[in-house]
């Protein structure tokens, strides 16, 4: 079986103080960056091209806090995740307690 490594791009959204005043994750698909021959490759793949994007965000930012999903300025962080279908893990859609 062949296992996919997507990237995403992870903002944060607010349900509003109406419900409560909740925060989630939107994981919205990007692209297949790569394949593997086995699942605990492409988590090992997804995992350390993650911590990739976490430092270089990092960096562009001088070594603060860069602008992305917890910032108040918004923005989105990049995230790998594996899979085996191409965009399974996308979470666009307002949770059901929102």
């Amino acid at each position: 079986m062949t296992y996919l490594i997507s990237r995403y791009e992870v903002t944060r959204a607010y349900g509003g103080p109406e419900e409560g005043g909740r925060w989630w994750d939107c994981w919205q698909f990007a692209e297949v960056v790569a394949t593997a021959d086995s699942k605990d490759k492409a988590e090992y793949a997804a995992q350390m091209l993650s911590r990739g994007a976490m430092a270089q965000e990092e960096e562009e930012a001088g070594g603060h806090l860069p602008a992305g999903q917890f910032s108040v300025n918004g923005g989105a962080d990049t995230r790998f995740m594996a899979e085996v279908t191409a965009g399974e893990n996308e979470e666009t859609d307002k949770p059901m307690w929102c």
